[in-house]
């Protein structure tokens, strides 16, 4: 009688394949913690002129992001009609001061992107910003709680609201199509680990 085959069980892990955007967080994890580690809500949200000043650090660095990436997101995917744009912040501003916002005093519009000059640079901005949004929601309550604000001042950090992780799925699933070749994806860890420490200055400046 044949030896009968002997069945090895597969670990599922082990046969899923790595991601470019997975790729893309293991390469930009220390940045990002480093955002982190520099962060202090408590003291963006300790009063609303702490508040209005980082919107306007924002303000600055986003409008410029949103330059340099527009002409390469053709095809993107829905999620590019939705994203969180300058546009959102100048409303906050408008709502907090009564005033048009102006650029950041201590920056300038200084943020450079210009060195956006592919896809895949672009598409590592945009793991950046949009990524920024997953917490943007519990931000969003926590400036409201802190600071007695509605809904108004606050919509840039709300974003999406409960289709945040909605919207973050289909920028993963672009991620994915686009950053196919080695090449790439190392321009968009490049562009991605720059935009990070754009974002350090924006959350480590204190006024």
């Amino acid at each position: 009688m044949p030896a009968q085959p002997k069945h090895h069980s597969v670990d599922p892990a082990s046969t899923c394949a790595v991601t470019p955007s997975h790729t893309l967080r293991q390469a930009t994890a220390s940045a990002h913690h480093s955002v982190e580690q520099a962060s202090s809500w408590t003291d963006i949200f300790a009063s609303l002129d702490s508040y209005t000043a980082f919107l306007g650090r924002l303000r600055s660095l986003i409008a410029a992001a949103e330059s340099a990436v527009e002409p390469h997101l053709a095809g993107a995917g829905p999620w590019v009609q939705v994203r969180r744009r300058s546009s959102w912040i100048e409303e906050d501003l408008r709502c907090l001061s009564g005033l048009e916002p102006s650029a950041d005093k201590r920056h300038g519009d200084g943020y450079d992107f210009d060195w956006v000059t592919s896809p895949a640079q672009a598409a590592g901005v945009c793991y950046v910003l949009e990524g920024s949004a997953l917490g943007g929601v519990h931000l969003a309550r926590q400036a409201q709680q802190l600071l007695g604000l509605e809904a108004e001042g606050t919509r840039y950090l709300a974003g999406n609201g409960s289709q945040t992780a909605a919207v973050w799925k289909q920028v993963t699933d672009w991620l994915n199509r686009l950053l196919i070749e080695p090449k790439d994806q190392l321009s968009s860890q490049q562009a991605a680990n720059a935009t990070f420490a754009e974002y350090e200055l924006v959350v480590r400046a204190r006024d």
